[in-house]
């Protein structure tokens, strides 16, 4: 092979590699190599065509071997193979073309490479120069001819779609037989022949003899090739007929598979009506596109007075049901999510009496075909009861309301004059007396409060605060609120506090004081001996925001197995003995629960009888910054030292007809330096209004011949708009607040009211 022959046989090499690649400069690759390949087999083509000599016929070695020495041009590649690298490249240049012309012929230009390689192939088996070159200098290599080969076949194979190579590929029989035949026939002809040659080469056997023995094994073999490709059709033959005896097997099951289906349609057809018409339910069968009925139940008739007869084929609007407005909507909500299920509507009946309904709405399949059902179900019983339920519940609010006025009006008298009388000038008797009334007097509060706070957690009107607080601090607070009770009993009385409980966290420190409260109380009362022991523990820490667990743990009676779920609902106590043996609203563990589960929190019990009980909560806090609670408590603690007197006077009108209310109220006020007037009722109060002067009106809410509400309408609209107007009642129910001020008030506060509290109020609406 020269060398100018294998340089071009490597680049075709890396052009095949370069084909089957998809990075650009593997394509890049392949065209240049492609046009360097075309440029050397054409121009050494034409030289040969024209007995020319130039520089690519030596390039870099000569060829200094064999008979070739005495050659015009030693180093040149024969014109079979110039011829065959011109095809080659340029079939390899059309190849890429999206025309499908140019695509089939360089596919036929690789089959005329492989013919011609093939044909050198065969004058060298068999010996016969002229088959591999046209004069003895220009031979084509027998390596070359079998790369050519090679190499001509790989490049068909990459585009088996196009050209003589389409024959060869594909599931069809004609395919399938090429594939078989081809290469045997021809390997066997071929062999037969070069065996043939040889024979008569070296003179084994005659002509005659030769060419018999030639055409038997010639017939022969065509023989053994044709039997095996029948035997191979009549394979393909027998899978056909099997395949058609199957699937006549099969559409026969088939066929009775439908009719057995059609038998099942049907009588679910018919059970499908049973159930429509029986239902108790209204239900309505009407056209999917048209929205017309197309069949109605006995339950419909029942519910709107309309026949089957009436019906058909009209539409809802027409027959009156429902408005176009609702029908609308009914429309665009079924549309939008492909089915309606218990929507509330309003319909009217035939006697246009107006019902209120339920309906569900979607599309059905029966016998292939669809159609909308509807079922409606006649809720207007049941709307007027829950609108007397809704009335009932604003009449218990009411009361509520009422009665929280009525006890804490003198609750308010009761524990503010015990906090004003001077304990100095009293004997110890007297002392004593004092504190139970006082006593007496929180403990009735803490009752009050208990139902009025479950009251607002039913409702789901009672709101949480976020607000910075010492964990702490509101600990410490607790434990000395409950350090005399537990001395008392003779009770240890311990509290832990993890040391990596963050110093300062946001929530609602009331509520949490709450829960301590009623968890630390209940420890006291039901433990006779040994201790109470309250634990607080970090479990993590991630970001912001703390998780702790809190534990009562203490060594009373305990509490029952299977009432240790029921204690947690209201009225509720762990037994008949508990309630009277030490009393309680059976609301307290209650509310903690609720107050718990409202902070997003846990709470779980482990107690055993006649050894003790833990309750565990589980709440998350977020950590807030220590600076801006510190500035917090110097503003909290400079408004506490103003609590002595106002700056100047402030004149005060008290509209309130409770007369202990009224002295306990004048005594505060004057302390702080105020000047007060009272009114005994609205009507009284609106008058002093109208003629004397005054900073700011305290207004009680329930009072006779004119209440605080009325009064302060009044106000507003005859006698001043601007005066400051705080609600001051016993009135504690949710949206008080909010109702006071649509009446013209300006703030409120609660009875049994704080002293900072009212101080801050009045310095407010003063200034």
């Amino acid at each position: 092979m020269k060398f100018n022959s294998a340089l071009c046989v490597f680049l075709l090499g890396w052009i095949l590699f370069s084909s089957i690649q998809k990075e650009r400069f593997y394509v890049t690759l392949y065209y240049l190599l492609s046009v360097v390949v075309f440029a050397i087999g054409f121009s050494t083509l034409l030289a040969s065509i024209f007995e020319v000599d130039y520089v690519l016929d030596e390039l870099l070695m000569q060829d200094t071997k064999g008979h070739l020495l005495d050659t015009p041009f030693p180093g040149r590649m024969s014109r079979t193979t110039s011829f065959s690298f011109t095809a080659f490249s340029l079939a390899f240049l059309m190849i890429r073309s999206n025309n499908r012309v140019l695509k089939s012929s360089a596919q036929y230009a690789f089959h005329i490479v492989s013919l011609i390689s093939f044909i050198a192939i065969i004058g060298y088996l068999y010996g016969v120069p002229a088959f591999h070159s046209f004069t003895r200098f220009e031979s084509m290599a027998i390596p070359t001819a079998l790369l050519f080969f090679i190499s001509s076949i790989a490049a068909t194979l990459l585009h088996p779609n196009y050209g003589i190579t389409s024959l060869f590929i594909g599931n069809r029989i004609g395919n399938i037989v090429v594939r078989k035949i081809f290469p045997i026939s021809t390997i066997a002809i071929v062999l037969l022949g070069f065996f043939h040659i040889l024979s008569n080469r070296y003179g084994a056997i005659s002509v005659e003899l030769g060419i018999t023995l030639f055409m038997l094994s010639f017939i022969l073999v065509t023989l053994i090739i044709l039997g095996r490709t029948a035997l191979y059709l009549n394979r393909i033959d027998l899978k056909r007929s099997q395949a058609e005896d199957s699937l006549l097997q099969l559409n026969n099951s088939l066929e009775e598979i439908i009719k057995e289906r059609t038998k099942e349609l049907e009588s679910s057809e018919e059970k499908f009506f049973k159930i429509f018409h029986m239902n108790p339910a209204g239900m309505i069968l009407s056209d999917i596109d048209t929205k017309q009925y197309l069949e109605v139940n006995k339950g419909f008739s029942k519910l709107t007075g309309y026949t089957m007869t009436e019906v058909a084929g009209k539409t809802a609007v027409e027959l009156g049901l429902i408005s176009p407005e609702d029908r609308e909507k009914l429309i665009s909500l079924l549309i939008k999510k492909g089915r309606l299920s218990n929507y509330e509507i309003t319909y009217y009946t035939k006697k246009g009496i107006k019902k209120a309904g339920l309906l569900s709405s979607e599309t059905i399949e029966v016998l292939d075909k669809k159609y909308g059902l509807t079922i409606i179900y006649d809720i207007t019983e049941r709307k007027e009861l829950e609108e007397k339920i809704v009335e009932a519940s604003k009449t218990k609010e009411r009361f509520m309301a009422n009665m929280s006025h009525e006890i804490r009006t003198p609750m308010n008298a009761i524990i503010g004059f015990t906090n004003l009388i001077d304990k100095n000038d009293l004997n110890e008797t007297n002392k004593e007396y004092l504190n139970y009334i006082k006593s007496s007097g929180e403990n009735l509060l803490v009752l009050i409060n208990d139902i009025l706070d479950y009251s607002k957690i039913e409702a789901g009107m009672l709101l949480l605060e976020k607000i910075p607080f010492k964990i702490n601090d509101l600990m410490q607070s607790v434990m000395i609120m409950f350090t005399a009770k537990a001395d008392e009993k003779g009770l240890s009385f311990d509290l832990t506090i993890d040391k990596k409980m963050p110093n300062l966290i946001i929530g609602d420190p009331t509520r949490l004081t709450q829960i301590l409260i009623n968890l630390i109380g209940n420890a006291i009362k039901f433990t006779e001996k040994g201790s109470i022991k309250v634990t607080i523990t970090v479990l993590s820490i991630e970001n912001d925001l703390a998780t702790i667990m809190l534990s009562v743990k203490d060594t009373g009676k305990g509490i029952p197995k299977d009432m240790q779920n029921e204690i947690f609902e209201r009225f509720v106590q762990a037994s008949a003995e508990t309630t009277r043996d030490f009393g309680g609203s059976g609301l307290g563990l209650s509310i903690v629960k609720n107050l718990v589960h409202m902070q997003k929190g846990t709470i779980k019990i482990d107690s055993t009888e006649n050894e003790g009980t833990e309750f565990m909560i589980t709440l998350s806090y977020k950590i807030e910054n220590e600076n801006l609670k510190i500035e917090t408590e110097k503003l909290e603690l400079e408004t506490i030292l103003k609590l002595e007197k106002f700056d100047r006077e402030i004149k005060i009108l008290l509209a309130e007809d409770n007369s202990l209310n009224q002295l306990l109220a004048k005594n505060v006020l004057t302390r702080f330096g105020c000047a007060i007037d009272i009114a005994e009722n609205g009507a009284i109060a609106v008058e002093m209004l109208r003629y004397g002067h005054y900073d700011l009106v305290l207004m009680d809410i329930q009072m006779p011949i004119m209440d605080g509400y009325t009064a302060s309408q009044n106000i507003r609209a005859e006698v001043n708009k601007a005066i400051p107007i705080i609600a001051m009642t016993a009135h504690v129910m949710t949206g008080e607040k909010e109702k006071c001020i649509s009446f013209g008030m300006n703030d409120y506060i609660s009875k049994p009211f704080k002293l900072q509290e009212l101080y801050r109020i009045i310095q407010k609406y003063s200034n």
